[in-house]
């Protein structure tokens, strides 16, 4: 193989970085809603895909209580890169003021993943 070969098939393969979803920015609160006589949680995460957002295949959010349980979440496809989910809390398990750890996961379709763990 030709030196010039060898340079253009390195520089040809180093183009293509194998990568998956990015998850950017997320966003968690809770507050009372007087409309609704409840408290509101209000989960959002901004993700983006090196070939086109909509290859985002699924989004979710766990978050872990201090007792050991896991509460999970889906999150539904909003538009361009965000993804919320915005439940009553008697429709959760959660409870508003309480600690937790919360992670942020999404997949691709083709398998690849990205996650984001914090305190909240």
């Amino acid at each position: 193989m030709s030196f010039i070969r060898l340079i253009l098939l390195l520089v040809l393969s180093a183009c293509y970085v194998p990568a998956g979803p990015e998850i950017y920015y997320t966003h968690v609160s809770c507050h009372w809603n007087p409309g609704y006589d409840d408290h509101m949680w209000i989960f959002q995460a901004w993700v983006d895909h090196p070939v086109h957002p909509t290859e985002v295949e699924e989004v979710s959010v766990f978050l872990h209580d201090y007792e050991g349980n896991v509460h999970t979440l889906p999150m539904e496809y909003s538009n361009s890169t965000l993804w919320k989910n915005v439940p009553k809390e008697k429709d959760t398990s959660l409870e508003c003021g309480r600690k937790y750890l919360i992670d942020f996961a999404a997949s691709d379709k083709y398998g690849y993943h990205d996650y984001i763990r914090f305190n909240y």
